[in-house]
């Protein structure tokens, strides 16, 4: 996966190396009223009312440290997450494909810049077809040599550096396009190196990893410098790729600098707070998209914290924003000041995933045994969760495939806790394994690799203690890692708990990113992955997989990601997801509704409103009333 990949607070970075099932979701959006509860709902979506008018600005809240931090839309690892994505980059620079969920998985062909693909040749052969019309706002056409440079400029970062494209996996895209030609101006003819899942092309490879970029505007390597004649060649594409990428890295220019005005989406820059991540994007008066944007101007606000967001909501300064599970209690006070608000699970999972990297205190050893992963999923309480942390406001999920009424693959996969809450449950597989309390701390006592052993390399006198990094918003992530840690203390696990934000954490706890910080955490959880229209682990769970932050390894789990992504069989997906909840590479979580809030003189078709909850944001959309 690349760019598109959704990572974020709650889910989702997504994205968080995603995947896909495909729906239809037109750009006009049904105006009926999304009821409470629907597809595991919270809320519901007035219908439209009042003729859209021209003008106006709109102001979105940011969540608090995970703004954008990136505006070259070849993205790499550091950089990665679902807000640099569907709040920034995707309101200048269009994806081949547009991926929108909602109540339901799809892709939107209507605001997509391409008719939908055509497979052929054992699905080794893409032809795709660009609608014609779409321009770049210094008036040249979208064409198909902006794919192929988007294309030559991913393998040149990936030739690189692994790390310069987020969500890599080595064979998979761009490796694993052989040759891309562009027969005429609208046509892409794409041949790769082996057959492959054509609903995993499509989510994976074709709507999250191929971004058209103005290939007559971006062909420099210097400011100000000649253009080159061929920038596709792999030399030509590496020199603009570097010249592109420091660029991008100088963030106090981007509004200033000139690359950055060419845009093909609705938006374009107007300002951009380097310090905090505060955006301004205003009307791209060259867009010739559809949906025709109604609003002159989207204002981006930054926070430092929930409570200042929902002030500010209270307050009537953000006109769209969310809404933290603590506020939940609030939403009365919302509605009285005129908001509306709705929220669903997001299409991806919650995690905390362990690092199997961690050698402090013998972790790695002690972890690598599926004993231990099995007592430690003893310890999470879900349904408490639910109703606590979460207000009611989610679902329970126990794999990569969440148990929503939406998904195409829910109705096989895991529905019930294999691992269900059980403290006692836990304390007998460590008793059964040689462990036991001693002066309050969980000790190994019966070293070796039987079946009533700690586990190879475990030594007697091993006390099981270790270090959890977790995201420090939302607030509901820090009462889940509490009571996690609280009920491992009661089998005499030490966990050390230490909060971060978004952004932190995900360069933090990456073993492949951040190698030199793999011996200080032994599990994290930053929330999780959304985005999925296809939802296979792979890049997450897959051995040198580039979202694989843990370390995790198993034959086994490679064998059905590769199944999954290669094969034909349909169930290939539900085997994988199962297997992975089975095996624990980490301890899967509910899936909580993402809940927004608008005000009703913010008007549009609910698409545009229940798209948020997947962190899709289509603002050309809305139109204020009176």
């Amino acid at each position: 996966m690349a760019k598109g990949t959704r990572l974020g607070l709650r889910l989702t970075i997504l994205g968080a190396a995603g995947a896909l099932a495909l729906a239809a979701c037109g750009s006009s959006g049904s105006t009926s009223s999304l009821k409470t509860n629907t597809e595991g709902g919270y809320g519901s979506i007035p219908a439209a009312t009042g003729s859209p008018t021209q003008g106006g600005v709109v102001t979105y809240a940011e969540q608090p440290g995970a703004g954008p931090n990136w505006i070259f839309p070849v993205v790499d690892n550091q950089h990665s997450s679902v807000y640099t994505s569907y709040e920034f980059e995707d309101l200048m620079y269009r994806p081949l494909y547009w991926p929108t969920t909602g109540a339901s998985p799809t892709v939107d062909f209507s605001r997509s810049l391409a008719s939908p693909p055509v497979f052929t040749n054992s699905n080794k052969t893409i032809t795709i077809k660009l609608n014609k019309g779409y321009k770049w706002s210094d008036g040249k056409d979208v064409t198909a040599n902006d794919v192929l440079f988007t294309i030559a400029l991913t393998k040149a970062a990936v030739k690189e550096n692994p790390a310069n494209l987020s969500g890599y996996t080595p064979g998979e895209f761009p490796d694993n396009i052989t040759s891309a030609t562009a027969p005429d101006p609208q046509t892409v003819v794409l041949t790769l190196d082996k057959t492959y899942n054509s609903s995993w092309l499509m989510a994976n490879e074709l709507a999250t990893s191929i971004e058209p970029l103005p290939s007559t505007a971006w062909n420099i390597t210097s400011a100000g410098g000649a253009h080159v004649t061929d920038p596709t060649t792999p030399a030509n594409a590496k020199s603009i790729y570097d010249f592109l990428f420091k660029q991008s890295s100088t963030i106090a220019t981007y509004t200033t600098n000139p690359l950055w005005q060419v845009v093909d989406g609705p938006f374009k820059l107007k300002s951009f707070n380097a310090s905090t991540d505060a955006v301004d994007l205003v009307v791209n008066p060259a867009y010739t998209g559809t949906n025709k944007p109604h609003i002159t101007e989207i204002d981006e606000l930054a926070y430092t914290s929930t409570d200042a967001e929902w002030n500010d909501v209270l307050s009537g300064k953000v006109d769209v924003g969310y809404v933290d599970f603590t506020d939940i209690p609030q939403l009365s006070k919302a509605v009285k000041k005129g908001y509306a608000y709705y929220g669903l699970p997001s299409t991806g999972f919650e995690y905390m995933y362990f690092n199997f990297k961690d050698a402090t205190n013998n972790y790695d050893k002690i972890i690598s045994n599926l004993y231990v992963r099995q007592a430690l999923a003893h310890l999470q309480n879900e349904q408490a969760v639910i109703k606590g942390a979460f207000k009611g406001a989610a679902v329970p999920a126990y794999s990569t495939i969440a148990s929503l009424p939406s998904s195409n693959y829910s109705k096989d996969a895991i529905t019930t806790a294999i691992y269900s809450y059980d403290i006692n449950a836990a304390k007998k597989l460590f008793a059964d394994h040689g462990w036991k309390v001693v002066n309050g701390a969980l000790t190994c006592q019966s070293p070796g690799t039987g079946s009533s052993n700690c586990g190879a390399g475990i030594p007697s006198g091993q006390k099981f203690a270790f270090n959890f990094y977790y995201g420090n918003s939302p607030a509901a992530t820090g009462q889940q890692v509490d009571a996690f840690a609280s009920a491992a203390k009661q089998l005499g696990i030490d966990i050390t708990l230490k909060s971060y934000t978004f952004n932190q954490l995900i360069t933090l706890t990456d073993d492949s990113g951040s190698p030199s910080t793999e011996n200080q955490w032994g599990m994290s959880d930053f929330g999780g992955f959304t985005g999925f229209l296809y939802p296979t682990g792979d890049s997450i769970f897959n051995k040198g997989g580039s979202y694989n932050f843990g370390a995790y390894e198993d034959p086994q789990a490679d064998a059905l990601i590769h199944n999954s992504v290669f094969g034909t069989d349909p169930n290939a997906l539900v085997q994988e997801s199962n297997y992975l909840g089975k095996n624990l590479p980490a301890i899967f979580q509910a899936t909580p509704d993402q809940i927004w809030t608008w005000k009703k003189t913010v008007q549009g078709p609910a698409n545009s409103f229940s798209n948020l909850t997947q962190f899709y944001l289509t603002p050309e959309n809305w139109y204020l009333t009176k």
